[in-house]
């Protein structure tokens, strides 16, 4: 089973994908403008299954505007590509993608760390 992982940002959104259902790996960083026509091209190429994206929110575990504007993304582009859409907390992702690689944009990397979090968790 095929997954793609999102990290979406009100400017970029971080994508990765998981075809072997195991193994996440970064794709790219596209304008969340566009994030849905790029993934429709990889609809073609990895037929993925379901959307996995990366729910912020606060260390208190409260919705902040991003919250509901990343959740208000994820449903819209899962009616447009004809995809189910499940939420991952993605607290710290950020910043542990940054640790990792010491690099300022990381959403490709969040997203990867998002979409392991669901493989790992789905086990």
């Amino acid at each position: 089973m095929n997954f793609i992982g999102l990290d979406i940002g009100r400017v970029r959104t971080g994508v990765a994908i998981a075809t072997d259902g195991r193994l996440a790996m970064p794709l790219k960083i596209v304008p969340t403008s566009e994030a849905v026509v790029y993934i429709k091209s990889l609809l073609d190429e990895f037929g993925p299954s379901r959307l996995i994206v990366g729910q912020p929110r606060g260390l208190a575990g409260v919705d902040s505007q991003q919250a509901k504007f990343t959740r208000s993304q994820a449903r819209k582009m899962a009616r447009e590509l004809g995809l189910s859409v499940f939420f991952v907390d993605e607290r710290l992702s950020t910043k542990q993608a940054r640790k990792l690689t010491g690099r300022r944009r990381v959403d490709d990397l969040s997203a990867q760390i998002i979409l392991q979090a669901y493989l790992d968790g789905s086990r």
